[in-house]
């Protein structure tokens, strides 16, 4: 996404110096500035989103929220509604699937890369914690 702003704001940029030469007087130079301005907002957005990315899925003690996952199925719950975690497929490839009654999240591990380990081991850690589940030693 991050190359495809930059591509958008360089068109942007292109059309700008366009139309200040096909328009004639302040007509051109204001849609030149509009979209001058509009391009230097995507790039400013872009590099915001590139050091600042959105969260996939925050964990807490009580439950997990998911952001903007594309198919996620319910977007929070509590750990307790939780019947069992697994990975599955989906239509963005391999998924973390927490299943409830009768519903189910699912949060692509390519979301979370190199993370997704991480992510599934402490998915487990706070759902053991939650219906009391603990190690035999």
């Amino acid at each position: 996404m991050f190359g495809m702003r930059f591509v958008f704001a360089a068109i942007l940029v292109i059309v700008a110096w366009l139309c200040v030469g096909l328009f004639d007087g302040a007509a051109g130079e204001v849609i030149a500035w509009v979209l001058g301005v509009v391009a230097a907002v995507l790039v400013i957005v872009s590099v915001f989103l590139l050091v600042r990315p959105p969260a996939v899925v925050r964990l807490d003690d009580t439950g997990y929220r998911l952001g903007r996952v594309p198919e996620g199925g319910v977007r929070q719950a509590r750990w307790t509604d939780v019947a069992h975690a697994a990975t599955g497929d989906s239509n963005h490839g391999r998924a973390l699937v927490l299943s409830l009654d009768g519903a189910e999240s699912k949060i692509p591990l390519l979301l979370v890369a190199g993370r997704s380990a991480q992510l599934q081991r402490e998915v487990n850690e706070r759902l053991n914690r939650a219906h009391g589940y603990r190690r035999l030693e």
